[in-house]
């Protein structure tokens, strides 16, 4: 899911840029707007979430990442949809911090 929601934009750029009226480089900062959000959101919700348990802050992280698409699919506007796809990539290189931490406590 993490990769499709992340790599899925990617062809779709003339489909996205024919519904807004905007050119493919414009249309491509929704992209950009997704890794920006996985930059600044790693270190951030993984510090949020130190002290809580992983499976835990893995379901926030991955309900967190559902509502963002979902909003994203609804977007009216390039602006919009720039504003959540950066949301949608906030939690998504805390959720693989986090899963690599639980991972490493389940398997010895």
């Amino acid at each position: 899911i993490l990769g499709l929601s992340e790599f899925s934009m990617m062809p779709m750029l003339p489909l996205i840029s024919e519904t807004f009226g905007s050119t493919p480089s414009q249309s491509g900062y929704a992209i950009s707007a997704y890794a920006i959000g996985v930059v600044v959101g790693a270190p951030v919700l993984m510090l949020t979430t130190a002290n809580m348990r992983k499976r835990k802050a893995l379901l926030i992280f991955l309900s967190l990442m559902c509502i963002a698409i979902g909003l994203s699919a609804l977007a009216t506007s390039l602006e919009q949809l720039v504003v959540f796809r950066f949301l949608s990539g906030l939690p998504h290189g805390a959720y693989f911090g986090a899963a690599i931490l639980l991972a490493s406590d389940i398997a010895p």
